[in-house]
Order: C-alpha cells, then sequence, then structure tokens
C-alpha cells in the first residue's frame, strides 16, 4: 500500500518481502518448484499485458482511455519483467538460490 500512495508522490517506496517456505517433509525439487512459481507468474503478466499493449497500440492514437489502457500494460510489462528478473538472481531469501539448488539448468 505504501509503493502504491508513494508512486502517486513521484517516487516509490517499495518494501519487498521474502516468503519462506518450510515443512518436515520438503526436499530441494518442491522448494524449487514453489520457488519458481512467482517468477513464471510474473512472466506469463508480462505476457499478457505486451500482447494486449501490442494488440491496442495502432488503436491509442484516435482514444486516450486506449492510450491510458496501453500505458498501463507497458507498465504491467515492466513491472512484471523486473520482478522475474529480480527474483531469480542466485542470491540468499531469492527464489533464484532456490531454483538453482533444485536444478540448475531449470
Amino acid at each position: 500500500m505504501i509503493a502504491f500512495v508513494t508512486a502517486f508522490l513521484g517516487f516509490v517506496f517499495a518494501a519487498p518481502g521474502a516468503v519462506n517456505t518450510y515443512a518436515d517433509h520438503m526436499n530441494d525439487e518442491i522448494n524449487g518448484r514453489i520457488a519458481i512459481a512467482g517468477p513464471m507468474t510474473n512472466m506469463g503478466l508480462a505476457l499478457v499485458f505486451i500482447i494486449i499493449a501490442a494488440l491496442i497500440y495502432p488503436f491509442s492514437i484516435h482514444s486516450q482511455i486506449v492510450h491510458l489502457i496501453y500505458l498501463i500494460c507497458t507498465v504491467g510489462y515492466s513491472v512484471n519483467s523486473y520482478l522475474a528478473a529480480f527474483n531469480l538472481l542466485p542470491f540468499a531469501t531469492l527464489d533464484g538460490i532456490k531454483v538453482m539448488k533444485w536444478n540448475v539448468l531449470i
């Protein structure tokens, strides 16, 4: 909520949080599959946003509402692409290290 409010003030203050999953029966594969779900969702959303933006771009010149939707889609693409790339960095508490422990090729 703070990030949303500060975005309207001209800057974004976002405090990312880590989601930790623990269970007695959890191994590296289960943890890796859980960790890859978030970045894959971000990649899927980014793809949806960029497809919508590409389809409506020719019509954005004629309508302010369509242009606003286009801008929202481009921001949605940018944010989700950034989140996916950032979360897949192989550093502690990020998803990339959990995925690498499970399977480096993925």
